[in-house]
């Protein structure tokens, strides 16, 4: 129920600015569709106030998605700013306009964050590299 509030008062707020046509509420995708979504986005924006990992992120930035979040939580850890993504206090509205429109309006900017973002990924996050690190840790306990 909660869930169903939250889309209302979603739509409700695209529809009072007048961006409801350019806005997809695509509610549940399965697994095997998602990274095309991910694909297809200009830019993949986390403006929670806290976000404990980020599992979107890192799905975001494994398909050259460049990503925006907030600074704090599990993205800081994830991101390095201005080098494979963006972190941003999500209070300050003004640096995520500033670097939405960064995006959108300099394709170099874009295209370095999103090659930086997949190197990261492919570099921290790859399985092979989970399992070393997991064997590694398991070897000094």
């Amino acid at each position: 129920e909660d869930e169903k509030e939250v889309l209302t008062e979603l739509k409700g707020i695209a529809r009072d600015m007048g961006i409801h046509d350019n806005v997809l509420f695509t509610g549940y995708l399965p697994d095997d569709i998602v990274p095309a979504y991910y694909s297809a986005a200009e830019m993949f924006i986390v403006p929670s106030r806290y976000e404990p990992f980020g599992l979107t992120i890192l799905e975001s930035m494994s398909v050259g998605t460049p990503v925006i979040a907030t600074k704090f939580g599990g993205p800081s850890h994830i991101i390095t700013h201005g080098k494979d993504g963006f972190l941003v206090d999500p209070v300050d509205e003004k640096e995520f306009a500033r670097l939405i429109l960064l995006l959108l309006n300099n394709g170099s900017v874009h295209e370095k964050i999103s090659a930086q973002g997949i190197k990261t990924i492919m570099k921290k996050y790859s399985w092979d590299t989970v399992a070393d690190t997991y064997i590694l840790s398991m070897m000094r306990s």
